[in-house]
């Protein structure tokens, strides 16, 4: 899930981010019974949410999850470096 620098610019950082994080929660194959977030508060979840200020030290899950989502940036990163050469972004 991305937001391009229009939705960005529309809404701001936090709530892009916000905004996309409820997108991902609708898109899980299996429903989430919880969820556990690094800072961000999702008021609009009707599920429990546990909002951890420095979650990814303190949280194996969101740990894990920031090691995901890491290695998959990584990824993409690596692709627009071999589409794009040049730029750097490798």
């Amino acid at each position: 899930i991305s937001y391009g620098p229009e939705k960005i610019d529309e809404l701001n950082i936090y709530e892009a981010t916000r905004q996309a994080m409820y997108e991902a929660i609708r898109m899980l194959s299996v429903p989430a019974e919880a969820v556990v977030a690094d800072a961000m508060k999702l008021p609009d979840l009707r599920i429990p949410v546990e909002s951890i200020i420095k979650g990814d030290s303190k949280s194996a899950n969101i740990a894990a999850a920031s090691i995901i989502a890491k290695v998959t940036r990584d990824r993409y990163m690596k692709s627009l470096d071999d589409e794009y050469p040049g730029y750097g972004f490798g």
